[in-house]
């Protein structure tokens, strides 16, 4: 009687539990802290880019741009579903997970560095 009350084990549910039982210095891990970072550096380098009278080239986040506290949070939260969606890969196939957090950094890290050069020419228009 009672091993009909146990529910049977649920195997998305064990893998969904696992995403958030990695270890705090895993490579995965560091790497969602190294993109909030990068995040946070975009989101910065954006609003002193509007401040100069610059747009946002994306027309999805033309909106919250405005912003820097909403722009954060919602790239953060956009940030937090991308490093679930890349535990999730890398339970499955070993390594796809980092490198699609590479892929997103270096993604990000290019935003950044054109955001940097967009804002240099607004400090020095000669350049």
């Amino acid at each position: 009687m009672a091993d009909s009350l146990i529910k049977p084990q649920d195997r998305f549910w064990n893998d969904l539990v696992a995403i958030f039982d990695a270890d705090l210095d895993s490579p995965l891990v560091l790497s969602l802290l190294v993109l909030y970072v990068v995040c946070f550096l975009d989101v910065t380098t954006t609003s002193m880019i509007l401040s100069h009278g610059g747009a946002e080239l994306n027309p999805l986040m033309d909106f919250f741009a405005g912003s820097p506290f909403m722009h954060l949070l919602l790239k953060w939260l956009v940030v937090f579903f991308i490093f679930i969606t890349a535990s999730y890969c890398e339970q499955k196939i070993r390594m796809s997970g980092m490198i699609i957090m590479g892929v997103i950094i270096l993604w990000f890290l290019i935003v950044v560095i054109h955001n940097v050069v967009v804002y240099l020419t607004f400090l020095y228009p000669a350049i």
